[in-house]
């Protein structure tokens, strides 16, 4: 039904008149038109919405009169039947049982080639990696999106590799005013939305205060030998040759020449309780590759620590937490479990009749980026 007509801001009933405009209550007519002509078919369903976002809602006084004239026995057999259907659509008679997806593509196109952060994903969601690296699916960022902690941790990441970089070898006086100025240009060229460089640019600034403060300290003994290098390895299994890739962020030197692996994490760093059972095997991993040989700056070396940087710039603004400093925690017996268990992942994975479950392990309960083509609230509702 059409509403009724309202007043025009920009001519009076004459003005429209003597302009030849038709008069406000011509679409009433028209819907009026319309209406007879549709109620007067072989078979009308009249309905309306009793609520509106839960508020109940009051009938027209057209719809109330034409109920009181028809009286409340007008419901035929028809009218029956598509109420039962519509009873039926909100209560199903059995529940329907919705089984996890269970991919299992051909050996052929199954990847064989991952860096250590996907063989993560790999042990955590199968499905996701299946998603992504065999289906090739990416999520498209909506429009006008505002930065968010992954774009935070990229920007912080370029920072400091640039002054790593510039000054890997020794640490000028102004070393904070120079960091500072590095981050400076960053948020420049990556921010333009204010209120998100006014919350991330003040912890910046503790972020740089306290890194520099690590820094002078840790240069006593120890120096930065790449910072953001690649490194690869590959080994041959029964399905084929498989390549282990990665992106360290930073590998410093002891004097006796063993190493020192550094990942930086702007979000909450693995645990060791994690770290040791296996499920955060991005450190362990990238200690395989830098004990075999795999980054080309560096030769076949002894890893003898293994640490997370939490960049936070809160009260806190920044912790080490060095997995090599805990009670029976060697990084050689480590990276060798990171390594058989990653042959015995791969091996796995090889058989045509594994499938790339979601969420196989109730351990891993956050949110994965392709849950909603996995349905799982659908099949994980109990």
């Amino acid at each position: 039904m059409a509403a009724g007509a309202s007043a025009d801001p920009w001519m009076s009933r004459p003005m429209r008149k003597d302009f030849g405009l038709p008069g406000l209550e011509q679409k009433i007519g028209l819907s009026a038109h319309d209406f007879v002509q549709t109620a007067s078919a072989k078979n009308v369903v009249i309905t309306r919405s009793e609520k509106n976002d839960g508020t109940p809602t009051v009938k027209s006084r057209w719809l109330g009169r034409l109920h009181a004239i028809i009286g409340d026995d007008h419901h035929t057999v028809e009218s029956e039947k598509w109420l039962e259907w519509h009873q039926k659509l909100d209560y199903p008679q059995k529940r329907i049982e919705i089984d996890p997806p269970k991919p299992t593509p051909p050996v052929s196109a199954r990847p064989r080639d991952l860096s250590v952060t996907r063989i993560q994903l790999w042990m955590q969601d199968p499905y996701s990696l299946y998603a992504n690296k065999i289906l090739r699916l990416k999520k498209i960022d909506d429009l006008d999106q505002d930065p968010g902690a992954i774009d935070k941790g990229i920007m912080i990441h370029d920072i400091l590799e640039e002054f790593m970089t510039d000054y890997h070898d020794h640490m000028p006086d102004d070393a904070e005013t120079i960091l500072i100025k590095i981050g400076e240009k960053y948020f420049k060229e990556a921010i333009d939305k204010p209120t998100v460089r006014a919350f991330w640019w003040p912890r910046f600034k503790q972020i740089a205060k306290w890194f520099i403060a690590e820094e002078r300290v840790r240069r006593q003994t120890i120096k930065t030998v790449a910072t953001e290098t690649k490194g690869e390895i590959d080994f041959d299994l029964p399905g084929g040759k498989f390549k282990l890739s990665a992106r360290v962020d930073r590998i410093d030197q002891f004097s006796d020449g063993t190493l020192s692996i550094i990942d930086y994490k702007t979000g909450q760093p693995p645990t060791l309780r994690a770290l040791k059972a296996g499920y955060a095997p991005q450190l362990p991993l990238e200690a395989v590759i830098a004990i075999k040989g795999g980054f080309s700056l560096l030769p076949s070396s002894i890893v003898n620590e293994l640490s997370y940087w939490k960049l936070s710039g809160g009260e806190k603004p920044g912790t080490i937490t060095f997995f090599n400093e805990a009670k029976k925690f060697d990084v050689t017996a480590e990276a060798d479990k990171a390594y058989e268990g990653l042959i015995k992942l791969v091996t796995t994975f090889d058989l045509p009749e594994t499938p790339y479950l979601n969420k196989p392990s109730p351990d891993f309960t956050g949110y994965g980026e392709f849950d909603h083509l996995a349905r799982t609230k659908e099949w994980g509702d109990e």
